[in-house]
């Protein structure tokens, strides 16, 4: 993943920071004098870029461009319940005062050597996901069965809201872009409605839901109980940590 999105950044917003399980406490700028924690803006595989508040600056702190530092990451992917932390070489390659903040700067380093494995695949991965997402297969669907969705880590039951009422829904496939269910309650008539997918992701507590709109509402044939929706997602809506898990099962060779 080096080679294919080489100096291509990723945000550390707030969706993201819970799609990689991001540790922002464990995020600290070293030099020879000292270490102080920083906030991570973004990151590529060949550098960063932090922030210091003027309020937590600590002597030895970095005041020149050159200056040779080290970057310390923490992350712990939802659901895996393993904490990776590391240190990347890097220099300081611009700094610039961080408006509001008396003493605050923000500085954007280079990696000094390749980074940890670690690090290039926990940003190569949600770059491939947001890759996946804009291209021509962000309408391809998974089949969902049992043995998919654990392979996904999601639960196959499901949640769906249409018009504000909770019903329970079995999954049929998943895309970037939408998604189709099973259930029973729901009208034929909410074509058009907002609705919600909410998913559970297996091995924690987490929640995903991502908000769109019913296109199909339609009786499964020999189960006038039950029926098909399917609902398209608004783009602005689907979390980083969907995306991810999808992108991580799209990439996995086909026996």
């Amino acid at each position: 993943m080096l080679e294919t999105f080489g100096s291509a950044e990723l945000t550390f917003s707030a969706a993201v920071i819970v799609a990689t399980g991001l540790l922002p406490e464990e995020i600290q700028l070293w030099d020879a004098a000292a270490r102080f924690r920083c906030t991570l803006f973004a990151c590529s595989m060949t550098g960063a870029k932090v922030a210091t508040a003027g309020s937590g600056r600590l002597a030895g702190e970095p005041t020149e461009v050159g200056t040779a530092v080290s970057l310390r990451f923490g992350f712990r992917p939802v659901g895996s319940g393993k904490t990776s932390i590391f240190v990347v070489p890097s220099r300081v390659a611009e700094m610039s005062d961080l408006a509001g903040d008396q003493g605050g700067r923000i500085m954007s380093l280079q990696f000094r050597k390749r980074p940890p494995g670690d690090l290039i695949e926990t940003v190569g991965t949600v770059l491939r996901a947001n890759a996946m997402a804009a291209s021509k297969r962000s309408d391809e669907r998974i089949a969902v069965d049992d043995r998919v969705a654990v392979a996904l880590g999601f639960g196959r039951n499901a949640q769906l809201l249409v018009d504000n009422s909770a019903h329970r829904a079995l999954l049929r496939d998943l895309s970037f872009s939408g998604a189709l269910t099973v259930t029973a309650g729901v009208p034929t008539s909410s074509l058009g409605s907002p609705a919600a997918l909410r998913l559970s992701v297996e091995g924690d507590r987490a929640l995903v839901t991502i908000a769109g709109r019913v296109v199909r509402a339609e009786h499964v044939e020999a189960h006038d109980n039950l029926v098909a929706v399917a609902i398209q997602f608004e783009t602005t809506a689907v979390p980083e940590l969907y995306r991810l898990r999808l992108s991580r099962y799209l990439a996995k060779p086909r026996a």
